[in-house]
This record gives structure tokens, sequence and C-alpha cells, in this order.
């Protein structure tokens, strides 16, 4: 090889490496993404399988390459993403831009290799939206969103939200319900019966957290009585058990509104072979609670196992 030959591949070799860690395709990872060898960068659904707006109108699609830099001090976002987060769960996570309105949502994972893209939300300076974790979910990792008013506008700062995953059971049957006000929501879950097979046997849910026969087990509760413990999570798991096969009932209902105020939840269905599933509700402000026991809330979905 001449010389001349050898410098050009040693500036081409240079070149691309920049290009790896510093834009793809023209488009500038923002400062405070990690530099990562591209054999080894992972995707975000490594980390949030889905994302869609809170009334689960809108699915975010999943773009490859690196997010747009912001270069803009405007739409600012504040943003509430308060309670736990678990895997094989869904967070529902509330963007405030004050003063400026967006219908646009970017959410991305630092250092990987895609990010999702929200379009289409209703113009305004409040939108929640949702987004799930995987079962496999890596146990911690940083997220952040950015807002714009349209979809070619320029985008605001990107808000980091740090999560780190709260253990919880899995397993091939895994349910669970998550709620953005500190308000006394409950997971109820209908099993099938064991002889047809059918929606109708042992419901697990507070007042029966164990099914000793299936293993069956809600084992993560929150805000009992409104003994309020911040965690807004609910999850029904089968890890140490053997689900029945057949038709499951998943209902959700307002005990007790702690404090008056809307309550946005989402519901994630997991089953081994599935695509996982999300719900999303809302009880009005208005309503009080129940107080309700076995039987009581509204039913979300139905599934098969």
């Amino acid at each position: 090889m001449n010389l001349t030959r050898a410098i050009v591949l040693f500036l081409a070799a240079s070149m691309s490496v920049t290009c790896a860690g510093g834009s793809t395709g023209g488009v500038e990872y923002p400062a405070n993404e990690q530099a990562f060898d591209a054999g080894a960068l992972p995707s975000i659904t490594d980390f949030i399988s889905d994302a869609k707006s809170g009334d689960g109108t809108i699915r975010a699609q999943l773009i490859s390459g690196a997010p747009p830099i912001s270069r803009n001090p405007a739409p600012a976002l504040t943003v509430a993403a308060g309670g736990f987060t678990i895997a094989g769960g869904s967070k529902i996570v509330g963007l405030n831009a004050g003063s400026s309105t967006f219908s646009r949502v970017l959410l991305k994972v630092n250092g990987a290799t895609d990010y999702y893209e929200l379009t289409g939300l209703p113009d305004a300076n409040y939108n929640t939206i949702v987004f799930t974790i995987p079962q496999n979910a890596r146990p911690s990792f940083t997220a952040g969103v950015a807002v714009s008013a349209g979809p070619t506008d320029p985008i605001g700062p990107y808000v980091p939200i740090g999560v780190s995953l709260t253990p919880v059971g899995l397993g091939d049957v895994q349910v669970s319900l998550a709620f953005d006000v500190a308000n006394d929501i409950d997971l109820h879950l209908v099993q099938p019966d064991a002889i047809s097979g059918l929606a109708g046997g042992f419901e697990i849910y507070y007042g029966a957290t164990v099914d000793n026969n299936t293993g069956g087990k809600l084992d993560l509760d929150s805000n009992a009585g409104c003994s309020i413990d911040g965690k807004n999570n609910e999850n029904i798991t089968f890890q140490a058990g053997t689900p029945l096969h057949g038709e499951y009932v998943v209902r959700v209902d307002n005990w007790k509104a702690c404090t008056p105020a809307r309550v946005n939840y989402v519901v994630t269905v997991n089953v081994k072979g599935q695509p996982t599933q999300t719900f999303v509700g809302m009880f009005p402000d208005t309503d009080p609670g129940d107080r309700g026991g076995a039987t009581a809330g509204v039913e979300v979905t139905r599934f098969t196992y």
C-alpha cells in the first residue's frame, strides 16, 4: 500500500469514528449522549418497549438513529413521573410546558440507537404519555423527554427521567397497574375456573392476596386505606406458581379518593408467548370511591393463557 492511500484510509476511519460518536445522518446527539462502540449500542426497546399518548389513541413511532439535538430554550418542560417503576409494568408521565403549547414528544434513552416520537397530540401546554418497561429491562437507566410545537418545529431541552426498577414478581402471567395520583386504586384479577376454563375462579385482590392452588399473588399493593406510600403501583404475579389455562378478567377499582382529583391509570398485561398489552383509563375527580371488595371495579380487559 502506498503512503498516499494509507493516509486517505486513516482519515476516512477517523471521520467514521467521529460520526459515530457525534452525529448520524446529519442529526447530532444531544450533548449528554454517551459515546459507545457502535457494535454495542442497545435499542431503546431494551429499556422501553412501547410508548403512547395518555389516552391511548396515539402510539409512538420507533425511529432509527440518534434523536435530534435540542438547540432551543423552549418549550421548556416540567415533568411529573412519580411513583414506583416496575419491570413488566408501565409508567404515566405528565408533561407541562407552562406558557407554551406542544403536540410532539420525543422520548430517548442515552446511548440507544433509536428513539420514540409521538405526533398529533392535542395542541396544549399539558399532555400525558405512557411508556412500558419490558420484563427483562435493565434495573436502572435514564430516559429523556422533549417536546415541540409541531412536527417540524425546534424541540425544547431534554428533561431527564431517572428510572430505577422496583423488584416485583414476573412469570408467565403478570398483570400490573400504575396510576398518577396517590389514591387507593386496586387491581383485581379473576382467574379461570379450574374445570371449565372460563373466567369465574379465584379472585386475587387486596382481600385475597394469594391463591395457594395456583401460586398467584398480589405482591405489590399501594396506598391501602389511604395510608399513602408513594408506590402508585400494584402487581399480580405467578412467578412462584403455575397459572391455570383459560380466561382471565382484569378489573380496576377506585376504592377511595384520598385526594379528590382525576386519576389516570394504565394496566399492563404480560402473557408468555403473546405481545404485551396496555390499557388506559381514568376515574373523574367527582368519583369518591366505593370501598369495594371482591367483584368491585370496572372491567378493563379479558385475556386467555
